[in-house]
């Protein structure tokens, strides 16, 4: 890998990295179909098939997800806008969302989704990129889950990496076991 194209992935010199297959196909089987991809890179030839899609045109931040379930896989430059949003949504519409980032648990946004289901990914996220044909991503990546059914996204992505129950999940979990245990 050249410094030029390990410098733009690990830099936000560029927007410009999409889902490989080897991310989508689980993402697939877990949602049925893909709702809403707010981060789109195009409206004729999305990289995601989704029902509904706002690309870059559009500002998948601005708008209302009205959706049953989202993937994201945001820009680098502006994750933790998409973070906050992605949370919002899902906080005050119950939308699920699969939110594919960097795994950087040292960021303000990266606490904030490790309340939630995860999976880390093993291996490197091969992004498709012009000029970066099958080079994996210089950095871990995570799947995080905003979502209820914690069985399912433990049952489908456990094969692709370690998936962990997220602080929330855990804590919920520890209560009810106590209650339990006590009766």
């Amino acid at each position: 890998m050249t410094d030029q194209s390990f410098s733009v992935m690990t830099s936000r010199k560029s927007n410009e990295h999409y889902t490989p297959a080897s991310v989508l196909e689980p993402v697939y089987e877990f949602f049925g179909k893909v709702d809403l991809d707010p981060c789109s890179n195009s409206l004729t030839h999305p990289n995601v098939h989704c029902q509904q899609a706002y690309t870059i045109e559009k500002d998948g931040l601005s708008q209302r997800w009205e959706a049953t379930n989202a993937f994201i896989n945001p820009p680098f430059s502006d994750t933790s806008k998409w973070v906050c949003k992605a949370i919002l949504e899902h906080e005050t519409t119950g939308i699920e969302i699969l939110f594919l980032a960097k795994a950087a648990v040292d960021t303000r946004w990266g606490q904030l989704l490790l309340d939630y289901p995860h999976c880390h990914w093993t291996g490197r996220v091969k992004f498709i990129k012009k000029g970066n044909k099958d080079r994996p991503a210089p950095f871990p990546s995570t799947l995080y889950y905003l979502g209820k059914d914690w069985r399912k996204f433990t049952r489908i992505f456990s094969q692709y990496g370690v998936v962990q129950p997220g602080t929330l999940l855990f804590q919920r979990l520890i209560r009810l076991e106590k209650t339990s245990f006590f009766r």
